[in-house]
């Protein structure tokens, strides 16, 4: 394979991405604040501000919840606890359709930056694992541990891919 068949594929990989993954997700994660806004006002529920173990409480206290997209949804919102700045991300990356504001190894405007002592480098071979093989290892791997820092939007991309193909 030669470089423009490696940049031609790269292309309609976030053309994929950005189509079947974000932009659907930004819409339902819109569509179910307004929902929220509206209909459960006392809840106080907002995706992007509320935790997903609150939502899961919701969810187990209100059943109509459960015939909304928030069951759908819950997966993509823990990829990592700082739901502000996911739902922001989503948001941004969502807008341009080859992913421009994509970085592998940053995420928005805040650098990563990992050590990589024995305990990280055996998170980092479990994503790379769960990227190369996201039908088989996303069975046994569907918590991935992050530290408290943002994920890269490599890292966000890798956790999503095998979310969304764990629906399947």
């Amino acid at each position: 394979m030669d470089y423009s068949s490696i940049d031609t594929c790269e292309i309609k990989l976030r053309i994929w991405l950005c189509n079947t993954v974000l932009r659907p997700l930004a819409a339902k994660i819109e569509e179910l604040n307004v929902m929220f806004a509206e209909k459960f006002p006392s809840t106080h529920l907002r995706i992007g501000f509320t935790s997903p173990e609150q939502f899961k409480t919701a969810l187990h206290s209100r059943p109509e919840l459960c015939h909304t997209y928030l069951p759908f949804v819950l997966p993509y919102l823990r990829v990592h606890s700082d739901q502000n700045y996911l739902v922001q991300r989503i948001r941004k990356l969502a807008q341009n359709v080859a992913l421009a504001d994509f970085k592998w190894n940053k995420g928005g405007e805040e650098y990563i930056v990992e050590e990589y002592d024995d305990k990280n480098s055996k998170s980092a071979f479990r994503k790379l694992c769960t990227f190369i093989y996201p039908l088989f290892i996303a069975k046994f791997m569907r918590k991935m541990s992050w530290s408290e820092q943002l994920p890269t939007d490599s890292g966000s991309f890798k956790c999503g891919y095998c979310i969304h193909h764990q629906r399947d």
